[in-house]
């Protein structure tokens, strides 16, 4: 029921509560119909008596009947072999549902100037009316209840109408497109005030894209002019230092950090823009790319002592833009030698996860729920090892992918990505 729309509950709530009103009504009415039938009973048995008084006192018979009625009278001179004996057995008063004599019928006994007095009344006649006015009941309630629900179908349209309008139109937009707006035409204030807020909200949501695009675009063209001049730098330095020159090594390591920021600049302007989809044509062979990843952590590796196994899988291919898998791979390397304190790494990539486990310190219980927060640091660990996992956490979210870590105290920790239906 909580996931029905708002016109089904209000239709719902409202034949409920017809219904509930329907029943205290009929409750009442049977309450009602009883009080009546009782008061009507003690009327016809007022009438009846004084009906056969008059034929007893002038008749001999002890017996009587009529339409409504049978009466037998116990004269005070005469012995009561004639009245029959289920009702001799009986004392003075009225006798419901009395079954003696064959089916249940209201007997009355009074004690008269004539003598006792036994009056069976035909009970076909009240059954009937009973029936009828049981009959006539549930007709109306039915009648109420379909009643009930044709109005509750057309108030709760008539009430909802605004708001299921309003409802459709916002499930159109797009975020910072402008070419829809909430037409402004909406019946009760009520839903006109909400239309209204919404309108500035959507007024303020489009600048703030806008002005995101405007940045990211301005960000990317800034940073990459500079980037494109230590490149081509670094390029013409090479060619200067032949592969023996001693200066070759940290021309190269300038090379590689100009290509390996514009690819970090490039995922994360894709993980910031709203639109940024991966082509899910596109295929990025993880192996070739884990493996420029690895390289550039090789002076890292060598010294901070640290030993890299790696266990890749060949032809592993998914629909992931190659900055992207990169940079997650790239900060689970630099978290890996920065803060792990490990002597040695081992690098899982196949088709259904990547894993890297370090034989390091590990991580407390309490750090783990908050590791993958921004800007979160770990305690001892003189550095925001925090930042990396967030920005892991955040490629995994885009793609549809899901992180786990697993670590324990003095152990070591295992970082897991696991691809799900991505891999193929």
């Amino acid at each position: 029921m909580a996931d029905a729309s708002l016109a089904s509950r209000f239709t719902a709530m409202f034949i409920g509560y017809s219904a509930l009103v329907v029943l205290l009504l009929g409750v009442m009415s049977i309450w009602a119909s009883e009080q009546l039938e009782r008061t009507v009973l003690d009327g016809l048995v007022v009438n009846e008596i004084k009906y056969y008084k008059a034929v007893f006192s002038s008749s001999p018979a002890n017996q009587a009947q009529n339409s409504n009625a049978t009466a037998w009278l116990h004269r005070k001179d005469q012995p009561a072999d004639k009245i029959p004996l289920p009702l001799r057995k009986m004392s003075p008063g009225m006798h419901e549902d009395f079954t003696a004599l064959g089916r249940p019928e209201d007997l009355f006994i009074a004690d008269t100037e004539l003598g006792r007095m036994y009056i069976v009344l035909d009970g076909k006649l009240i059954d009937q009316r009973e029936a009828e006015f049981m009959y006539m009941l549930i007709g109306y309630s039915i009648f109420l209840l379909l009643l009930s629900a044709v109005i509750a179908k057309f108030a709760s349209r008539w009430l909802t109408g605004p708001i299921q309008k309003l409802s459709d139109e916002l499930s159109t937009f797009e975020p910072g497109s402008s070419q829809h707006h909430l037409s402004g035409d909406y019946r009760g204030p009520e839903v006109q005030l909400l239309a209204t807020v919404i309108r500035s909200y959507q007024s303020r949501a489009e600048e703030f894209i806008a002005r995101e695009q405007r940045l990211t675009s301005l960000i990317s063209h800034e940073l990459r002019n500079p980037l494109a001049i230590i490149s081509g730098s670094a390029d013409v330095l090479q060619l200067r230092h032949g592969a023996n020159s001693p200066d070759r090594p940290p021309i190269d390591r300038i090379k590689n950090s100009a290509i390996t920021m514009a690819a970090d600049i490039d995922a994360l302007l894709l993980l910031a823009r709203e639109k940024a989809q991966p082509d899910q044509a596109a295929l990025c062979c993880l192996r070739s790319t884990a493996a420029r990843v690895v390289d550039s952590y090789q002076d890292q590796l060598k010294a901070k002592s640290m030993t890299l196994t790696q266990e890749i899988s060949t032809n592993v291919e998914l629909p992931v833009p190659p900055a992207l898998f990169a940079m997650l791979l790239s900060n689970l390397m630099r978290n890996a030698i920065r803060h792990s304190q490990a002597r040695s790494l081992h690098l899982t990539l196949n088709s259904q996860q990547l894993s890297l486990t370090d034989t390091g310190k590990g991580i407390s219980a309490s750090e783990l729920t908050t590791i993958t927060h921004a800007s979160v640091r770990l305690s001892d660990s003189g550095g925001g090892a925090g930042l990396g996992l967030y920005i892991v956490d955040q490629i995994c979210n885009r793609m549809g992918w899901k992180l786990a870590i697993f670590s324990q105290e003095k152990v070591g920790t295992e970082v897991r990505v696991e691809f799900y239906s991505n891999a193929e």
